[in-house]
């Protein structure tokens, strides 16, 4: 019987299972896909690493800088974005703006200086969120006192100008979130806790750290977990593996799947758990890459589109790799609305619908095209839509289940280090229990 079964094998499971190995507990991961990784794992293109979902962590993550650091990975500063640097497209033009530096949206140009001025409603609510904040990290949960209403409809109402061509680009270019899907205190915690920061990754891509990890744990891939009930320990997990239906018992179980997929297989939990996971929603996110040998014609750098100037792409432009600054590419994010419609196409025709949008912009994008790569997320990153930071602190007031706990970003936020540190706290309470 193994101490411990972490059921998922993303950054958030093997995390946990790392962090428990190294306390001397015996784990197993299960991971249905082929690979351990999830939405962080790296390729090599022509020689150079590329990230097939997260593509940066930022200077905040602590613990996992250390763990990298641990495993013998180098970590390189990210090329291509810094600082989340913002490039605005208005009217044919293109406007810059630090998204988490406050002091740049005064020299903004697509934001009108009356606009500007109705930006002072959001700074004082910025002010009162970071006087509620306690401790240096972030926390969502600190957010649920304005966790009322989408910061669609408050900052159409109290700065629209501030919302269309400064919050909504960096919303849907970073995160594929539309602003209905943001509620307004996870968007104040998350701003309050974030200035000036740095953006980092791996010589191997952001998958070198899931990779380094698996190879030092006991990772079974290809095992879908298809029941783990609430009871007390031991507990059985029930997988499905190489067609064949297996079972493993544990003293302890961490369920490392993402939110909307926890009902799937745990059977036996309480109400305001079950509500909560119900409502755990992942928005769908792609990233296109084309290879070329220069940049096409049209607009000049990494571009972010409003969605009052382009309802498909949220981001697009020429870049060097986040991996190499030696080596370019051309990569195109879009919106949620433009994904939702795309979901049930094939690779082709999405790649079709997207050099469409494209050649709006860089008519010429055809010729110079060499290759191209499409990574498809149907669940791609955790949304936070109003009553979420409310439901996730009734969440966690609960009492601890005995010999189960969770880990996901969607328990903190929709970046790697996030994942991380539920990860770490989910060992940490699984090593109390076992104590």
């Amino acid at each position: 019987m193994a101490r411990v079964v972490v059921v998922g094998g993303g950054i958030a499971g093997l995390s946990a299972a790392w962090q428990l190995q190294q306390a001397g507990v015996e784990v197993v991961v299960l991971e249905q896909g082929h690979e351990a990784g999830g939405r962080m794992r790296s390729f090599q293109w022509n020689g150079t690493w590329v990230d097939r979902g997260a593509g940066e962590t930022s200077g905040n993550s602590v613990e996992m800088r250390s763990t990298a650091e641990d495993l013998g990975t180098e970590i390189i500063p990210h090329h291509g974005n810094e600082h989340l640097t913002t490039r605005v497209y208005k009217g044919g033009e293109i406007h810059e703006v630090d998204s988490m530096d406050p002091k740049s949206y005064l020299r903004f140009g697509a934001i009108s200086w009356t606009g500007k001025a109705r930006m002072a409603a959001v700074g004082v609510a910025i002010a009162r969120a970071m006087r509620r904040r306690s401790g240096d990290g972030f926390d969502p949960i600190a957010g649920a006192w304005a966790d009322d209403e989408s910061i669609d409809t408050w900052l159409g109402r109290v700065a629209p100008d501030f919302l269309e061509y400064a919050v909504e680009p960096m919303l849907a270019g970073q995160a594929s979130w539309d602003p209905g899907q943001v509620s307004k205190g996870y968007f104040l915690s998350l701003f309050s806790s974030h200035q000036n920061i740095d953006l980092y990754t791996f010589k191997e891509g952001m998958g070198q750290v899931t990779r380094t990890l698996a190879q030092h744990l006991d990772v079974r891939t290809g095992a879908s977990a298809t029941r783990l009930e609430v009871s007390d320990p031991p507990l059985r997990v029930d997988y499905e593996q190489e067609g064949e239906q297996r079972a493993i018992d544990a003293e302890h179980v961490i369920v490392a799947v993402p939110g909307s997929r926890v009902l799937d297989f745990v059977v036996g939990l309480d109400l305001i758990r079950r509500t909560f996971f119900r409502r755990v929603f992942y928005v769908p996110a792609e990233w296109l890459s084309l290879r070329m040998a220069g940049p096409p014609p049209g607009l000049d750098g990494m571009v972010y589109f409003p969605r009052k100037e382009d309802r498909d792409i949220a981001r697009a432009g020429w870049h060097p790799y986040p991996t190499n600054p030696n080596d370019w590419m051309f990569t195109m994010l879009g919106k949620y609305q433009f994904y939702r419609s795309t979901l049930g196409w094939d690779d082709g025709r999405t790649f079709a619908a997207k050099m469409d949008a494209l050649r709006r912009y860089w008519p010429g994008i055809d010729d110079h095209v060499d290759e191209w790569k499409q990574e498809r997320w149907p669940e791609g990153i955790p949304s936070f839509p109003p009553g979420y930071c409310r439901d996730l602190a009734a969440f966690r007031s609960l009492p601890a289940l005995r010999g189960i706990g969770f880990a996901g970003d969607y328990l903190l936020g929709p970046a790697t280090e996030y994942a991380f540190e539920t990860g770490t706290t989910a060992a940490r309470e699984a090593l109390a229990q076992l104590a």
